[in-house]
């Protein structure tokens, strides 16, 4: 049986495709070692201590009744680690939770969170494959990603929580329950700022689709984190220590092999060699592009819109920054061997007016729901 070729994918897109998919695998191999392999993200300060013991030590403080604010700016002004400018505090959500709960009630909500969003995420991607292999193969690159999240130490990560939360809210979202898939992506920057390109990009789709109470709702929480944010920078210029230290600038253009690195560090992939990374993912961005229905189209999005905002922002020791959205991104590999046939049909074989009824065109209202 021949591979039936979407509508949109012409001779012209189909070698536009593979030239890019392509040249990143060749952007990633040749310029991926000036990204070092051993930068984990976890390593800073005076050297003496690692982020993971800071924000352990911060959230120990505050269990034990002190302000949080008090408490992480002395810290980390201690320990080496900048205070300025403000972002270089990390909101408080993370601390308050597992000083409310103590590490190990900490520990098993966001274990029971990652569960909850990897069985809800299983049922979507059935929807997503063309086929039992696909859907299997998916599932499979999905739990890849958690063995990040099986570190004793997850729970002091602020990008594990808010993975957390953006796979929980691309899960629930359907076109009758969005609201549901607006509080879970406002929680998710509630607990890491950078998560932010998640909620933006999902009010982008809701405009571009004109979705009109949806993009309010995303308006809405856009409007209650900013409030939230602006609250902690204030309280952060409040404690401030005296001659702070101050961040290097995030903005360092690391561009696609940090993207492979920072992707290859938040799972499985690290026990691979860097090439393996370097091939792989590209594949597994580009694979999204023929997955099915309209969770593909906004997981596939989350994972471009991290990718892009990452080839110019990101330091090499925060690499652990791909938690964030190497789940969202490494399960569209196992829709890239069909993605691949279907691009070299098109390439040998264009689009007919006979081949168009046999593609499915997508519909306005989820199927699911």
């Amino acid at each position: 049986m021949r591979t039936s070729i979407p509508a949109w994918l012409t001779r012209w897109r189909a070698l536009a495709l593979a030239a890019v998919v392509i040249g990143l695998m060749i952007w990633g191999l040749v310029a991926g070692p000036t990204v070092p392999s051993w930068a984990s993200g976890s390593g800073s300060g005076d050297g003496q201590h690692h982020d993971i013991e800071l924000y352990a030590e911060i959230a120990h403080r505050v269990a034990a009744g002190a302000n949080y604010y008090q408490v992480a700016l002395p810290v980390q002004q201690g320990w080496g680690f900048p205070t300025a400018p403000a972002a270089a505090v990390r909101e408080p959500l993370q601390a308050w939770t597992v000083a409310a709960l103590g590490p190990m009630g900490a520990r098993i909500l966001l274990l029971v969170l990652l569960v909850g969003a990897f069985v809800a995420m299983l049922v979507r991607l059935e929807k997503c494959a063309a086929n039992r292999f696909e859907w299997y193969g998916s599932i499979l690159l999905l739990v890849v990603t958690a063995s990040a999240f099986l570190a004793p130490d997850a729970l002091y990560l602020h990008e594990c929580w808010a993975c957390a939360f953006i796979l929980l809210s691309l899960a629930a979202r359907t076109d009758r329950h969005w609201w549901l898939a607006v509080v879970f992506g406002v929680a998710a920057v509630m607990f890491r700022e950078t998560a932010l390109v998640y909620p933006a990009t999902m009010a982008v789709l809701a405009v571009a689709r004109r979705r009109r109470l949806e993009t309010i709702g995303w308006a809405v929480g856009g409007a209650a984190w900013v409030g939230f944010y602006a609250w902690h920078l204030h309280q952060v210029a409040l404690a401030q220590v005296p001659n702070p230290q101050s961040a290097q600038s995030w903005v360092s253009f690391g561009g696609w092999p940090f993207v492979v690195a920072s992707v290859r560090f938040s799972s499985a992939l690290e026990a691979a060699p860097y090439w393996v990374a370097a091939l792989l993912v590209p594949l597994a961005l580009a694979g999204w592009l023929f997955a099915r229905g309209q969770v593909a189209v906004r997981v596939g999005l989350t994972a471009a819109a991290f990718s892009l905002v990452f080839l110019v922002v990101g330091r090499p020791i925060n690499l652990y920054w791909g938690l964030l959205y190497a789940g969202a991104l490494l399960p569209g590999l196992a829709f890239a061997p069909r993605g691949i046939a279907t691009t070299v049909r098109a390439l040998r074989w264009p689009n007919t007016p006979d081949d168009v009824p046999q593609v499915a065109e997508e519909p306005s209202v989820d199927p699911d729901h």
